[in-house]
C-alpha cells in the first residue's frame, strides 16, 4: 500500500484544527465480560490488555474506545463517502504517504475488522504524537457536494 486516505467532514476537520488527531491516549485496552459492544469468544480479541484490543475497540466505536489509533482506508471512494457522510455534506480527503509514515516511525496496519469490513480500514497508531505530522500528508482535497 502506497497511499492511505482519510475522509473527514468539514465540521470535524474544523473542530480538530485541520489536523488528524487520535481521540484518546489508550494504546492498549482490556475488554471486560458483559461489554455488549465486543464480540467475545472469537479470535480477534485477547483476554489481557493488548494493542490488538485497542485496534478492535477503535474499529467497533472510536467514540466509546478512545485510543491512539486513527482510521484510514486504501480505497479513495470509501474516503469520499466518509468525508461527505454519503453525499450529505462537504468534506476533505487527506492523502497520506505510507512510506512517510514508516520514515516517521508511525506504525500502521490493516487487520480483520469486526465492523465495516467493506471500508478497507488501515489503522495508524499516533501514540506519542499530538497529531499526524505534516510531512506524512501529501494532499488535502476539498470535496463539495
Amino acid at each position: 500500500m502506497e497511499m492511505l486516505y482519510r475522509g473527514v467532514d468539514c465540521r470535524t476537520d474544523e473542530e480538530s484544527g485541520g489536523k488528524i488527531r487520535a481521540k484518546g491516549d489508550a494504546e492498549q485496552l482490556i475488554f471486560f465480560a458483559g461489554d455488549s459492544t465486543v464480540m467475545a469468544g472469537n479470535e480477534l480479541n485477547t483476554t489481557d490488555a493488548s494493542s490488538r484490543n485497542a485496534m478492535h475497540g477503535h474499529n467497533i466505536c472510536s467514540d466509546q474506545y478512545t485510543t491512539t489509533y486513527v482510521s484510514f482506508t486504501t480505497d479513495r471512494p470509501t474516503a469520499e463517502k466518509l468525508a461527505t457522510n454519503s453525499g450529505g455534506t462537504d468534506g476533505y480527503i487527506y492523502v497520506i504517504s505510507a512510506k512517510a509514515l514508516s520514515e516517521l516511525g508511525i506504525a500502521y496496519s490493516s487487520q480483520e475488522a469486526q465492523v465495516n469490513s467493506h471500508e478497507f480500514e488501515v489503522l495508524v497508531n499516533l501514540a506519542g504524537f499530538d497529531s499526524l505530522p505534516q510531512p506524512a500528508i501529501i494532499e488535502k482535497i476539498s470535496i463539495t457536494v
